[in-house]
């Protein structure tokens, strides 16, 4: 008599959703960011590209981390979109105010899009580690109970 091992399952992390609507607006920056300096990419000096090209892959790092170390990725991507481009949400802000009193417009599209990108990735990576937070809570405590 042969007994045969049953198959072995492969279980894959789930993630939650909040995950990838934190990473589509990054990406999104990161393509938009591309395309938008491409044209002028010959004309930048090197030190100019560098700076762009590091920026652009750490945003790339971030959303990686949120794919492969969720509990550490959630904090480094509120973090990032909450300190780093906080000039930029204060200009948004007043540029908002500015229009909003009559004055027409002194940033450009692309950048008030890129902006708004990046608040959007800000304020679901607030949702998303309240997400993880309470999730890590709970398991913990269904463990404590068993």
């Amino acid at each position: 008599m042969h007994l045969e091992t049953p198959p072995r399952r492969v279980t894959v992390p789930v993630r939650p959703k909040l995950v990838f609507a934190v990473a589509l607006p990054l990406v999104a920056y990161v393509a938009l960011t591309a395309i938008w300096l491409l044209p002028d990419l010959r004309s930048l000096e090197a030190t100019q590209a560098f700076a762009i090209a590091k920026h652009l892959a750490i945003i790339l790092l971030i959303v990686a981390s949120l794919f492969f170390y969720l509990q550490v990725g959630c904090w480094v991507a509120l973090a990032w979109c909450v300190f780093v481009p906080f000039e930029r949400y204060v200009a948004l802000f007043r540029e908002l105010m500015a229009v909003s009193s009559g004055a027409s417009w002194s940033v450009a599209t692309v950048d008030i899009v890129r902006i708004f990108l990046l608040l959007t990735a800000c304020i679901l990576s607030v949702a998303l580690v309240v997400n993880v937070h309470l999730h890590r809570t709970k398991s913990a405590e269904g463990r404590a109970d068993a």
